[in-house]
């Protein structure tokens, strides 16, 4: 099983400014989006991901798989 992690900057747009609200964290595999919430900071994703990650590669490696 293959996991792919994405962060991806989400901004509010006022007239000409950008303004970075947060980001968007998702955790696919090739056919699914198991996971998919918006962060604070990019570490915040990059932690949460990386966590949720290990903790379903653990589970099906218990499992056998």
């Amino acid at each position: 099983m293959e996991l792919k992690k994405t962060i991806t900057p989400q901004y509010e747009i006022k007239g000409k400014r950008q303004k970075l609200t947060g980001y968007i964290g998702e955790l696919c595999d090739e056919t699914t989006c198991l996971h998919f919430k918006e962060y604070d900071t990019y570490h915040d994703a990059e932690v949460a991901l990386d966590a949720l990650a290990f903790e379903l590669l653990t589970d099906l490696a218990e499992q056998g798989l």
